[in-house]
């Protein structure tokens, strides 16, 4: 369970906004990387990003319910990859 920057990164992406305007638009750089890296941030960060961005708080953070988990194993897509070249 956590909280995903994901929208955030899209958010940029859409409004075509850049780290380095981010910057310049008075966001800091080490708060930017620590959202890049998941890491937590206070409500006035998001604030922050919210009037700098001119968008909602669910278009920089999302909450979720699960971790994202790497279902297949080694031996999977070895089977799957015989399936592949010799059919079945």
């Amino acid at each position: 369970m956590g909280i995903s920057y994901e929208p955030l990164w899209q958010t940029m992406k859409e409004k075509g906004i850049s780290s380095y305007r981010l910057e310049k638009m008075g966001f800091n750089r080490a708060t930017y990387h620590a959202l890049r890296k998941g890491r937590s941030v206070s409500t006035n960060t998001i604030a922050h990003l919210c009037r700098l961005l001119d968008c909602r708080v669910q278009d920089v953070m999302e909450y979720m319910t699960e971790e994202p988990v790497i279902e297949r194993t080694v031996a999977d897509i070895f089977n799957e990859m015989q399936r592949e070249k010799f059919g079945g």
